[in-house]
């Protein structure tokens, strides 16, 4: 199913003119619409061409009647979005409307209208840029209405204002005849509005999903232009449900969105058979479903248009009209609700590539539980074809293991790694899980393994490997020596550097790195040339020992390799805010800077806030300007520092406000991407009496707009500020 932003432009025809008689009132069944004209309009309907990927042409139906006597032109236009699209966006469909009618016309105006329940649009426009027209444009549903007046005398300021507009009125959708389907295998049938089109997906199917779908079949409601869907999908030979109740139900919340309203859901019977229906409304767009399990089938049917269209008794009709064989589903043995992991592992086993492949693919919808783990433990032990592979089978297995958190398993760990065949890439995941135990022994056991028999290069599980040390700086600190000895390995350095610069910022970890200087730096010169030599080829190469270089010598001062790092990289063709870094790092081991370059660092809103830290880190605030450090501008700072993480930093800041908070200071900020842009509300503390600690200082927004009363909005928001604020 398709969403559809085809605005399918008005046709503009000459018909036959005619002198006003009698006003007469319209009325067309299949559109569902009456309209008074000044006389019988005549039959215009014709197919229009369409630019889109699957479309040639649309059938367009207009009734228009020109008076001779007023020189006014009436038309009345409607068409229906084809058999597989549906309208979700319908501001995307006028403003798609509208910007094909500015390519021929000269748009006057244009405002939203509300009609009879549904959001339109009016329009003033010089059509071909010299006849005075008004135009109401609806979307009902999948179907788009045209009502138009349009003025043929030139000299024409405006369109003669009559009944016609007003008279404009939706009717109720003419019952329409449904019979039965079946496909050409005769295995279930259901009542369609007209045959329906048999959509084919030619791509691959994709094994990470539960379900796939078989067949699906697209109809539509002529008489009201709804669109219709019917699915037959199997379930995957490993998936397992909790409950029929239980599936039925988290398979709806699955189609509900975050900006979703579910409007209705109940139990019915299809095909005897106890099944589900539910209703939702999105924007201006009602869907409506309704499904069954049958065997190791799910059956889903589902209808998008107005919710008269969805409610009524045709659409009931096709919701609940499947009929399924006897036996259709049910010729493998299928449970949907038996625990599938022996079936798992053992297709796991197979030799063959694409059983193997299907069983881990399966791996991103199963669930696994504490009874599943004597099963895995004995698949983990086996060896495997794939053992040396990232998606290797043991390597997934010991990936699914973490999200049980089974303290028990951390011995298993250590006795499979200990095992004798054990590859790299399985050690590597084993240490992983090790570090992510909720047990204690996960100290000793991964410092014994990694010492004792370490992998010999760290080829997957290259993102804080050494986490386990940055868990606690005590133990870090402790153990960094001992680490030493992995530094000469490459993919064990780009690590062990980022588990220094961790360490950097405590005085504990400072120490170790200060008894380790010769090692921690012992290759910062081949890293500096390796990263010179990729900027040459590209100038956006990132090499993470050098950024964690950087990183290292922003907090331990050591200036000689402060002053061949920052050197190299200021010549080097490395992007701007790499320089950045290596003026920070300058100015922090008291290497020449520029007083200039120093100023431009702090009047820069950019680079303020780091510099304003690295300042107060120094202890040297007093060098920095008193505008820079008032109350204000800080939280002016800090919230547009915590708005710069998750999109670009709002250009318009100001403060609202303050309210007292545990006997501290928060700020109330305004923030907004121009005027013409919401205002979001931030918040800013925790400000104390006295000289301000800048690194102490937490942003916070829940992305809302700022309300008239934004005190009371504020405080109803201090609660989640002190939990996630940062």
């Amino acid at each position: 199913m398709k969403k559809a932003v085809l605005s399918l432009l008005i046709i503009f025809i000459s018909g036959l003119a005619v002198n006003a008689q009698n006003w007469i009132n319209f009325k067309n069944k299949d559109g569902a619409f009456s309209v008074h004209f000044p006389g019988k309009p005549q039959d215009l309907s014709q197919e229009v061409a369409v630019e889109n990927e699957d479309l040639d042409r649309v059938k367009v139906y207009i009734y228009m009647y020109t008076d001779l006597g007023t020189n006014l032109n009436y038309l009345v236009a409607y068409n229906d979005f084809p058999i597989g699209y549906y309208v979700e966006d319908q501001a995307a469909t006028y403003d798609a409307l509208i910007e094909e009618l500015k390519a021929k016309s000269e748009i006057l105006l244009v405002e939203d209208v509300d009609f009879q329940g549904e959001k339109g649009k009016r329009l003033l426009l010089k059509l071909e840029k010299k006849y005075f027209t008004e135009m109401r444009v609806f979307i009902r549903g999948n179907r788009l209405y045209k009502v138009m007046l349009q003025n043929l005398d030139l000299k024409a300021k405006q369109a003669t204002q009559n009944q016609f507009f007003s008279s404009f009125s939706f009717e109720p959708y003419s019952s329409a005849v449904l019979k039965a389907y079946s496909p050409s295998e005769d295995n279930y049938a259901f009542h369609t509005f007209q045959k329906p089109k048999k959509v084919i997906d030619d791509e691959e199917i994709d094994y990470k999903l539960y379900l796939q779908t078989l067949n699906m079949y697209q109809t539509k409601n002529t008489k009201s232009g709804g669109t219709f869907l019917f699915e037959e999908c199997e379930f995957s030979p490993f998936y397992k449900a909790y409950s029929l109740d239980s599936f039925y139900s988290s398979f709806r919340d699955a189609h509900v969105l975050w900006n979703d309203s579910l409007l209705k859901s109940e139990s019915v019977l299809i095909d005897g058979k106890k099944g589900m229906m539910f209703t939702i409304k999105s924007g201006q767009l009602h869907k409506k479903h309704s499904m069954l399990v049958d065997g190791n089938r799910l059956y889903f049917l589902s209808g998008y248009s107005t919710l008269l269209d969805l409610e009524g008794e045709d659409a009931k009709t096709f919701f609940t009209s499947l009929k399924v064989n006897g036996n259709y589903g049910k010729t493998t043995p299928f449970d949907l609700y038996v625990n599938k992991t022996k079936l798992l592992l053992k297709q796991m086993q197979n030799e063959d590539f694409d059983t193997r492949f299907r069983a881990k693919e399966a791996l991103s919808f199963v669930v696994f539980d504490s009874s599943d783990v004597p099963d895995l433990c004995n698949a983990l032990k086996r060896t495997y074809i794939d053992d040396e592979e990232e998606d290797g089978v043991r390597r997934s297995l010991l990936f699914e293991l973490q999200s049980l958190n089974d303290a028990s398993l951390i011995d298993f760990y250590d006795q499979l790694y200990k095992r004798e065949g054990t590859t790299d890439a399985i050690k590597e995941q084993l240490l992983i899980n090790m570090h992510n135990s909720s047990s204690m022994k996960k100290y000793s056991y991964f410092t014994e393994n990694l010492y004792a028999n370490p992998p010999a290069q760290i080829q997957f599980n290259t993102w804080n490997f050494f986490g386990i040390f940055k868990d606690s700086i005590d133990f870090g600190a402790a153990h960094f020596t001992k680490l030493q000895r992995f530094m000469s390995n490459s993919s064990y350095r780009s690590e062990l550097l980022g588990l220094a610069s961790s360490l950097a910022k405590s005085t504990a970890g400072s120490e170790a790195i200060k008894q380790n200087e010769s090692s921690v730096f012992g290759y910062l010169n081949a890293d500096v040339d390796e990263y010179i030599k990729m900027l040459k080829t590209d100038q956006y190469s990132y090499k993470s020992e050098i950024y964690s270089y950087l990183e290292i010598l922003n907090y331990y001062k050591a200036p000689v390799h402060a002053k061949f790092l920052s050197d190299k990289i200021a010549k080097s063709k490395a992007q701007n805010w790499m320089k950045t870094e290596a003026i920070y790092v300058r100015i922090f081991n008291g290497l020449s800077v520029k007083k200039k370059v120093k100023n431009k660092l702090l009047s820069d809103i950019d680079t303020r806030y780091t510099s304003l830290l690295m300042y107060e880190r120094m202890g040297n605030l007093n060098e920095v300007p008193k505008a820079y450090l008032t109350n204000e501008a800080l939280a002016k700072l800090v919230i547009r520092n915590y708005f710069s993480d998750e999109e670009e930093p709002p250009s318009i800041i100001n403060v609202l406000g303050t309210l007292e908070h545990n006997g501290k200071t928060i700020y109330v900020m305004s923030c907004s991407y121009g005027e013409a842009w919401d205002k979001y509300m931030g918040l800013v503390g925790n400000f104390v009496p006295g000289p301000v600690t800048i690194k102490s200082l937490k942003g916070y927004s829940e992305w809302t707009e700022v309300e008239v009363d934004w005190r009371a909005q504020a405080l109803k928001m201090l609660p989640d500020f002190d939990l996630y604020a940062y």
